[in-house]
């Protein structure tokens, strides 16, 4: 997996926070994305790892470093059609409502 731009954007992200007493870095990711990397064999660590290395490294700095992995979520972009399907590859066993996200 290329971690170049997760790395990079949040680098200069930090950089311009620095000036502030505080400030948050949200990195948005998917939580079923670990089923698609484990069925090719790879592995996701390099993308939870960069958010908990940030998160510690810049705490002291009054910048928190978090991360939201909301799975697959009911929306237009899924055709209808598909969110059976859709809905096995999440954990819940059905894909999430938008109001799972911000309630």
């Amino acid at each position: 997996m290329n971690l170049s731009g997760f790395y990079h954007i949040t680098q200069l992200a930090i950089a311009e926070m620095a000036n502030h007493s505080t400030d948050n870095v949200v990195s948005v990711t998917a939580s079923v994305i670990e089923c698609v990397f484990r069925s090719r064999g790879l592995d996701q660590e390099g993308s939870e790892r960069g958010d908990e290395v940030a998160a510690i490294k810049y705490a002291r700095k009054g910048i928190r470093v978090n991360a939201v992995a909301p799975g697959i979520i009911n929306s237009p972009m899924h055709a209808r059609e598909s969110h059976k399907t859709l809905g096995t590859m999440h954990p819940l066993g059905r894909m999430g409502d938008m109001s799972d996200i911000y309630s």
